[in-house]
């Protein structure tokens, strides 16, 4: 049977759970070759094996992707695994203190090495093997808060801003070499192996109901569909643009949500 990815490969950063992992199995059960790379080897060596039980071919390098070494040698790996590199998924993110403003310059420089610069220098390093390919695609996995203020710390809304950026610039950049560049801006999403999802928290569920027009969390599947598209030759013309995927959550204005919601408190 025809698969769209076969004979391709793809690398997803962050990959050892949730949206990275789902991503990676995506493109692997449309037929390419997947590697996953975290710095959580004992995460990321069972997701590989989860993979390769449903036959998926997949690969897990560790990376620490504040060193821009391993950075490299996670593309050079990849290449020498697989034989080449078609779809670069920066996907990676931190854990970040809870600070108040400003944040310390330690946790400033982890959350924008990992979110920003990796991406960058992944792109450069990734750069050649892509161009070869001649579908050679790059996603960076954004957020509404690029946009948005919310409860998340600042560096996090500062780096996932500036991925966007980032992501118009490639665009331009490798547009000459056939290189598309694109964003992914998630909103609320049921990551299924946290402990407890966000939905499952009946606070969490009555605002979701409320907030987002569709009246659900975004299903991590839901991402990973985006992502297909965005990296087949269906979206052939589409380079430097960022999608938001947030069931509407973005559009009402701020104050018809909180009177929403508190008329329905008020009828409880």
């Amino acid at each position: 049977m025809h698969k769209e990815y076969s004979g391709r490969v793809v690398l997803v950063t962050g990959a050892a759970q949730g949206i990275g992992k789902v991503l990676g199995m995506k493109f692997g059960l449309a037929g390419a070759k997947v590697v996953l790379v975290d710095i959580q080897e004992d995460l990321g060596k069972a997701a590989v094996e989860d993979f390769l039980e449903i036959g998926i071919e997949a690969h897990f390098i560790r990376a620490d992707l504040k060193i821009e070494s391993d950075i490299e040698s996670m593309i050079e790996e990849t290449v020498k695994v697989f034989g080449r590199l078609d779809v670069l998924i920066n996907n990676a993110r931190v854990p970040l203190l809870k600070t108040k403003f400003p944040a310390s310059l330690v946790d400033w420089d982890r959350g924008l090495s990992v979110m920003l610069k990796a991406p960058a220098f992944a792109s450069g390093f990734a750069l050649p093997h892509l161009e070869k390919s001649g579908l050679g695609n790059i996603i960076n996995i954004s957020s509404i808060n690029g946009s948005l203020i919310s409860a998340q710390q600042l560096t996090y809304h500062i780096a996932k801003a500036a991925i966007l950026q980032l992501t118009r610039h490639l665009a331009v950049e490798l547009a000459p070499k056939n290189i598309r560049v694109n964003a992914i801006c998630p909103g609320l999403v049921d990551v299924e192996d946290r402990s407890a999802m966000f939905s499952q928290d009946p606070v969490n569920n009555f605002l979701i109901e409320h907030v987002v027009p569709l009246g659900r969390a975004a299903n991590p599947q839901e991402i990973g569909d985006l992502a297909l598209f965005l990296a087949s030759p269906k979206a052939s013309y589409i380079t430097g643009q960022s999608y938001t995927i947030d069931g509407g959550m973005t559009l009402p204005d701020q104050f018809a949500v909180a009177k929403r919601v508190f008329d329905s408190i008020a009828q409880l």
